[in-house]
This record gives C-alpha cells, structure tokens and sequence, in this order.
C-alpha cells in the first residue's frame, strides 16, 4: 500500500512569500532573469502553499539566497486609510511604502504609484469598499496581479500603449499643467509590480497606466 507523501510545511508561507518575491525582484533589476522568467516565478510564488514549494521557485539562485532558518523578516506596517462619504487622494512614498491598505464607504480613492517608476518594487495594495471607486495611477509597464474579489463591481486597467491614449494624456497634460511626478530610481529600471487585493461590493477599481 502506498504511504502518502510528505505534508508541506504552511507555517510562516505569507513572510517567506514576500521575501522570495523581493528576491526575485532584485534579481530581475540586476538582469538576471528576463522579463518572462521573473514573471513565471512570480506567479509560482504567489499559488505556492508551502515553504517547500516557495524555495524551489529560488533553487537555482545557489548560494545568493539563504533566508536563515525559523526566521523571517517583519513588513513593514501597511498605511491603513478609511474614507466615509469623503474622497481621499495618496502618493505612494517610494521607499518605504510597499503596503497600502484602503477601506472607502461612499467616497472615492485615488493612489498614486508613479513615483515608483524604474523601481522594480512589489507593492501590495488592498482596496476594500461599498458603493465606491478607487482609482490607481501607475507607471508604463506595470504588472498588475489579481488577488482580490469583486462582487457587482468592475476593474478596469487602461493602458497607455493603447492606440492614441498617449496623444490625449499628453494634451490633457498639457492643457491641465500637471506633471508626472519624479522618481528616484533609474530612467531604465524594471517597472514596478502591483499585487491588487481586498473585496469591493457595488464598486469600482480603475487602474490606469500613466508616463
């Protein structure tokens, strides 16, 4: 009779998750991984279920990659915002917010993540609410990951490449005298990626992709 294999071990997968996500992060910035293979093995990351099946995503990387056992790294703590009946606009800090939680009851939210141009970082941001809109303003390129629930709501993520979006976001720039805002990181850097969470109930998500 076939003996069952091996359980996994689930204890502290969401820390070594994010470790193994900054990880490859980095490894994709330093040209280590095209942007195909990073985008693979980030997927993996987020289905994995065990600690076993995370560190096989990063086997290869040797000696490079060496979380010291039975300890895993604190995130930082997320920026919690709740917005009732009002709206609330935010600009993503761009070294030291990767977590940004929202909860909007009738109201709208706007999050700005441009900043983070040519970073390469992981940002997780849950956006929770009823009968609103929260709206994402990302850098050219971002990878956008679906983790979150919808219930009678939409998400719509409008990208610049589009035919003729760029030509009417520049002359309503233009008209507008808004500027993108800088970004510290390189010109050419890695886009950063976007991991959408929470649960919106009668609402909207737009993300939009902005120079």
């Amino acid at each position: 009779m076939d003996q069952p294999g091996p359980i996994g071990t689930r204890y502290g997968v969401p820390a070594l998750r994010e470790q193994i996500v900054s990880r490859l992060t980095q490894a994709y910035g330093e040209n280590m991984l095209d942007q195909r293979e990073f985008e693979q093995r980030l997927e993996q990351a987020q289905r994995a279920e065990t600690i076993e099946e995370l560190h096989r995503i990063v086997a290869d990387f040797g000696g490079e990659f060496r979380p010291e056992a039975g300890v895993q790294p604190r995130s930082p703590e997320p920026k919690r915002v709740t917005t009732v009946l009002s709206n609330h606009q935010h600009e993503l800090e761009p070294f030291h917010e990767r977590n940004y939680q929202s909860l909007t009851i009738l109201g709208n939210t706007t999050l700005d993540l441009r900043r983070l141009r040519g970073s390469g970082a992981t940002v997780v941001v849950t956006l929770s609410g009823f009968l609103s809109e929260s709206r994402l303003r990302v850098p050219l390129g971002t990878k956008v990951l679906r983790e979150n629930h919808l219930v009678l709501g939409e998400l719509r993520i409008k990208l610049a490449g589009q035919p003729g979006t760029l030509i009417r976001l520049f002359k309503k720039l233009v008209s507008s005298g808004e500027r993108s805002p800088e970004s510290p990181f390189p010109a050419d850097g890695p886009p950063p990626t976007l991991i959408l969470r929470g649960t919106m109930v009668m609402g909207n998500i737009r993300v939009k992709e902005e120079n």
